[in-house]
């Protein structure tokens, strides 16, 4: 395994299926949203998260991101909308609107300006996805891309001092 991926991790001891405490245990902990998880999620529900939500294959074996470990991520919209679009399928549909929802109760002011950018993002491609089978999916999508639009000026010039490998587009 890495070293930087051992650093991050420091197991609780409990499994992911055990109910932790608050503050307890990956991302759920660091955002506190164990009781959340228990009350929104089943035991199939959570199962099938905790088997398909991979997004560091060298994790520890048995473990989770979501429930072990010591992974910092700068905001639950942000985390929570992100892991929304690893289920944003037929089969995945109820558990990536629950995440999407729960997204939406952080507000976006708290998120800096690239953030902000990157979440009208993921929710343009979840709410576009859904916009023939959930029926404000579409209206969210296009408020989606106003916020985007709205903001492009300032996030521009942000993303392109971060991301130096980036061109500028002509005109800036």
């Amino acid at each position: 395994m890495r070293d930087w991926l051992k650093q991050l991790f420091r197991g609780s001891g409990k499994t992911s299926t055990q109910k932790k405490s608050p503050n307890e245990g990956g991302v759920l902990g660091q955002f506190d949203l164990w009781d959340w998880w228990y009350e929104e999620f089943g035991d199939e529900e959570r199962g099938y998260i905790i088997g398909k939500y991979n997004p560091f294959p060298d994790y520890p074996e048995g473990k989770s991101v979501l429930t072990d470990g010591n992974i910092s991520i700068a905001h639950p919209r942000t985390f929570l909308s992100s892991i929304a679009l690893w289920f944003n399928n037929p089969e995945g549909f109820s558990v990536a609107l629950k995440f999407m929802d729960k997204a939406q109760t952080y507000p976006h002011s708290e998120l800096d300006i690239l953030s902000y950018h990157f979440d009208c993002h993921e929710r343009i491609k979840f709410y576009y996805r859904w916009r023939n089978e959930l029926e404000e999916a579409l209206e969210a999508a296009i408020m989606a891309c106003k916020e985007q639009i709205a903001l492009a000026e300032n996030a521009v010039p942000v993303c392109l001092e971060k991301f130096t490998y980036l061109s500028s587009p002509h005109g800036l």
